[in-house]
């Protein structure tokens, strides 16, 4: 490896909330090299994001000023301003709004990145709105939706101790918080893995076998192999009847998803669906990493993933060595040990607010989720119901994410 002359950085990558664990070098103030830690907590890996995070940083072509719009909307027209008008300009704007319609007329919203989240998510409470949204309405929260619902509790896959791994519609070496899975050795020491991704990825290399369901079919696929667990015996009845709500229900549904039934929803032939059941029912200790967006950006995405996690519960794979282990959430990271964001956000948490966007269309989100439901933004602002918005404060906002957007 190179060797580079500079100070090394312990720090944490902020490019997503995984928050995964870094070392940057420091020559005369600039960084100059992005590696993964390999300090205490530290998996040794980070995603080609992560890596990337130099670049990230000092990409010639970032706007570093505020800049006013001098033009007309949509003609592109930009002029400097300095940092004290701009947040003169703002205030200004801002305050007369929530005299005339109240805080919750202003949306505070973040996409990328997302170190600065918990300071945002204050900032409107501190507002006095409850307005405080992500782009994760239509990925991340959802997982967690499934999470909650199903356990309580968010999980993590434990591949560590498990005798196969089923990697679920994410390609680790470009994203995701799983990319530390060091696969190499844990294959040396007998972990199998099944891929489930409709593209052949850099990750592929490491499948014993991949599926390519069609997008949108992991529910039906994740009930084939419920019922092909049950079938061959391998349900834990006993770990069911203490731990499982439901069971009796839940396995009279997915007997209706058979092999031919399986094949002809997800389009994969019917022997890759029966050597996949196979690895299930062959492997005791299985555990589940699967993707945050790929499985959540469908219609059915919240229900999809839940049948995906609902694999882990009727083989006694969760809160088990090897399987699905609990997590406490923190909005600052998944990785670490939680730190006080949770109390800085709610510390300035405005009393007898109106409810968030979204609440009154989606009200199990709004109960288990402390943000608005910004696919329902773009139709609160055009029906003005109900009440009116009348300002967004956007943080990487890109509008052609929001469905049905024109």
């Amino acid at each position: 490896m190179e060797r580079i002359w500079a100070d090394v950085k312990q720090t944490i990558c902020g490019i997503c909330s995984a928050s995964c664990p870094a070392q940057v070098y420091v020559r005369n103030g600039e960084i100059v090299r992005v590696e993964a830690s390999r300090q205490p907590g530290g998996s040794g890996y980070l995603c080609a994001k992560g890596h990337a995070g130099r670049g990230y940083l000092y990409r010639a072509d970032r706007v570093q000023t505020p800049l006013r719009r001098v033009g007309e909307r949509g003609e592109g027209l930009f002029a400097p301003i300095t940092w004290d008008e701009a947040y003169r300009e703002i205030a200004e704007r801002l305050l007369p709004l929530k005299a005339e319609s109240g805080p919750e007329s202003v949306a505070f919203y973040s996409g990328y990145s997302k170190w600065y989240r918990p300071l945002l998510h204050r900032l409107a409470h501190s507002f006095g709105s409850l307005n405080y949204g992500t782009e994760s309405s239509s990925c991340f929260q959802s997982s967690m939706m499934a999470h909650l619902i199903n356990a309580g509790v968010y999980c993590r896959p434990d591949p560590q101790n498990a005798e196969l791994l089923i990697v679920w519609g994410g390609n680790p070496f470009h994203s995701t918080n799983f990319s530390g899975f060091a696969l190499d050795d844990l294959k040396e020491k007998g972990l199998e893995v099944l891929y489930i991704d409709p593209r052949v990825t850099p990750y592929s290399r490491y499948a014993d076998l991949q599926l390519r369901p069609r997008a949108g079919t992991d529910g039906a696929l994740a009930h084939f192999f419920a019922q092909s667990l049950i079938a061959a015996g391998r349900a834990d009845l006993p770990y069911i009847e203490k731990y499982v709500h439901g069971y009796p229900p839940y396995e009279a549904y997915v007997r209706d998803f058979s092999l031919e039934r399986a094949a002809d929803l997800t389009g994969i032939a019917p022997r890759d669906l029966q050597a996949a059941a196979d690895m299930l029912i062959r492997r005791r200790r299985f555990t589940i990493a699967a993707s945050q967006t790929a499985l959540t950006h469908h219609a059915n995405g919240m229900q999809g993933y839940r049948a995906v996690m609902a694999l882990g519960a009727i083989t006694g794979n969760f809160d088990r060595e090897g399987g699905m282990i609990p997590l406490e959430y923190s909005r600052q990271s998944l990785n670490h040990p939680r730190l006080l964001t949770e109390e800085f956000i709610q510390e300035t948490r405005p009393q007898n607010a109106k409810a968030k966007i979204g609440t009154e269309r989606f009200p199990l989100w709004s109960e288990l989720i402390d943000e608005f439901q910004t696919m329902d933004l773009g139709r609160q602002i055009l029906e003005g119901t109900p009440y009116p918005v009348r300002a967004v404060v956007a943080f990487g906002l890109n509008v052609r994410m929001f469905p049905g957007n024109r």
